[in-house]
């Protein structure tokens, strides 16, 4: 969708190939879009090409967000943007604790106790490195009121960090 309706290059990189099948199956006619299998901390990538980078449901699969961050705000053109959304973030260490654990019961009793050592809990404080715009904030006043009238809107936080503004995060 984002290849056709932006008329720019979309490139999906997963490390799960099946995912990346059934991306290809609904959307490979898309002449602009393309998959690449591999690991993004460890695929070799061209510095200051991407104009944005999209983190969906993504971070809470990597055990230290912020070295990954640093490596794909790398990847950004100058005024590029870094997008992170639907992964869960937590107040506080001891919420993160909490969820870990309901995460090994939820594993556990699918039988694959071991995937939870592949699901990390991340806090907010996280980012506090970086210099990020909070496009969604469920924290905020205005959120909680809309969820307690149970008006729509996104369960997780979505985060903007413009390259720009992360310069010394990076190290450039």
């Amino acid at each position: 969708m984002l290849a056709q309706s932006l008329q720019r290059e979309v490139c999906g990189i997963d490390v799960n190939s099946t995912e990346l099948v059934q991306a290809a199956r609904v959307f490979g006619h898309e002449l602009r879009l393309s998959f690449v299998a591999a690991d993004i901390q460890t695929l070799a990538l061209p510095r200051d090409v991407f104009d944005v980078i999209l983190l969906p449901a993504y971070v809470q699969y990597f055990a230290d967000p912020a070295a990954l961050i640093v490596r794909l705000l790398a990847q950004l053109r100058e005024d590029g943007e870094l997008h992170i959304l639907d992964s869960p973030l937590y107040a506080t260490p001891q919420r993160c604790q909490e969820s870990a654990a309901r995460s090994l019961r939820y594993f556990t009793e699918l039988g694959v106790p071991q995937l939870a050592a592949h699901y990390h809990q991340h806090t907010y404080a996280t980012f506090d490195r970086f210099a990020v715009q909070w496009l969604f904030d469920p924290r905020r006043w205005s959120a909680r009121v809309r969820k307690t009238l149970r008006l729509p809107q996104p369960h997780f936080p979505w985060l903007r960090l413009r390259k720009r503004d992360n310069v010394r995060a990076i190290g450039s």
